[in-house]
């Protein structure tokens, strides 16, 4: 739920790669999803019969729900993403039970992330063969490049898949040691893209997103997208991840010329009212 305030917004740059409209769903929705997470129980165990991640890259999540069509799938989206997509307060409580539950249901057998990506591929080529016109967003959290995994993107790659595979990596800027890919070019192994963007960067993940659903949606094939954590300490901290996406969203928008603290005061307030409705109606 974004609320609009009635000032005046500069005009947009037509060539504007993330449209102002879009800045402020991002950090509407990031800002909801700080809120409301306290409320869920995201850092409980797994369910029985499910033992994939409680939570992927919460922007991650957002930005793939963003860019998704209607027919589009997602795999291991959670209450970001659900949030994202529409869903209140008052649902998302409903829900929240079974928070590790996947937002698109696999069926039995499918329990992590290592059969997850071989299970959105094999639907990715069903859905190809049938010469149906949808995108496969699939969030694995940390997901090394083991045999299975390689396997995979070179059956996407053969093949030209529709998916998206968002993995998480860390990046330690003190002792140049990046773990995920360990260093290897997977675009000139597999024919794979990876994009890496910082795991709290709203506005680089959309574009990124963007540009990997526009090579998938053209028949190019699939796309690794990272979300990198950087880790440095000493002299090179500053270098490091910011600790709240709220943050550079705000310093984003005001060198932008859009940032409205009226505005943004008003999106929380509206989240906490929401959520203080949606509680008591829970409490009912």
């Amino acid at each position: 739920m974004v609320v609009e305030h009635p000032g005046v917004h500069p005009p947009e740059n037509e060539t504007s790669l993330v449209p102002n409209r879009l800045l402020r769903q991002l950090y509407a929705t990031v800002q909801r999803f700080q809120v409301v997470a306290p409320h869920l129980p995201l850092s409980s165990g797994p369910s029985p019969g499910n033992t994939i991640p409680a939570q992927s890259c919460l922007l991650a999540e957002i930005t793939a729900a963003i860019c998704a069509r209607k027919h589009d799938r997602l795999f291991n989206a959670k209450a970001a993403a659900r949030l994202a997509q529409g869903e209140t307060f008052a649902e998302l409580l409903k829900a929240s039970p079974a928070p590790d539950a996947a937002h698109d249901a696999l069926p039995q057998g499918i329990h992590d992330r290592f059969s997850l990506d071989q299970f959105a591929a094999t639907l990715a080529f069903i859905s190809k063969l049938r010469g149906e016109e949808c995108v496969f967003f699939v969030l694995l959290g940390e997901r090394s490049l083991d045999q299975g995994f390689r396997h995979i993107l070179r059956a996407c790659a053969e093949c030209r898949l529709p998916v998206l595979f968002y993995i998480e990596t860390r990046f330690d800027l003190s002792a140049g040691k990046h773990a995920g890919r360990n260093g290897e070019d997977l675009n000139a192994e597999f024919g794979v893209p990876v994009i890496a963007a910082d795991v709290h960067d709203p506005v680089a993940l959309y574009r990124v997103t963007t540009e990997a659903v526009h090579h998938a949606r053209f028949g190019q094939g699939a796309t690794v997208i990272e979300s990198t954590q950087v880790v440095a300490a000493g002299r090179k901290a500053r270098f490091a991840t910011s600790g709240d996406p709220l943050d550079f969203m705000k310093r984003y928008m005001q060198a932008r010329g859009i940032w409205d603290n009226a505005w943004a005061k008003e999106q929380r307030q509206a989240a906490i009212e929401e959520l203080q409705s949606a509680l008591a109606a829970s409490c009912d």
